[in-house]
């Protein structure tokens, strides 16, 4: 494909974040996600939900205005998947046969993401209650 012709594309991390602000706005909003399914349900959150709740999010940009920043060039799908493919692999996520959840280390690490990301979990958890209704 010519490369003019070619989607944008979420930019990848370097390396495992010493800040949260360290991290691209997508990549904020799908840790967000992940972190309030998490806390609300107690487990791993299956990809269908994860995307679902994306979608949500970008629908109701009241409840998190940050997740306009998953689309890209008008394909959720393949922001969403981009982005957890940055976040697995620099171990921020981890992958099982039920679903995604935060690895070991970025839990460890989110105690120290306060401000902006405690903002945006809150966000996320709201958006986790729209979808249910």
């Amino acid at each position: 494909m010519n490369a003019v012709l070619a989607p944008a594309r979420t930019p990848a991390l370097a390396h495992f974040p010493d800040s949260i602000a360290d991290l691209p706005q997508p990549h904020r909003v799908l840790l967000a996600l992940v972190v309030a399914h998490r806390d609300a349900a107690g487990g791993v959150i299956p990809w269908h939900q994860l995307l679902n709740n994306a979608v949500v999010a970008i629908s109701s940009p009241d409840l998190l205005p940050a997740a306009r920043s998953l689309v890209d060039s008008n394909n959720i799908l393949r922001t969403v998947k981009s982005v957890v493919g940055d976040l697995l692999d620099y171990d921020l996520l981890t992958a099982t046969d039920e679903g995604l959840d935060l690895s070991a280390r970025a839990d460890q690490a989110r105690h120290g993401w306060n401000g902006e990301f405690t903002e945006l979990t809150q966000g996320a958890k709201e958006v986790l209650a729209h979808a249910r209704e």
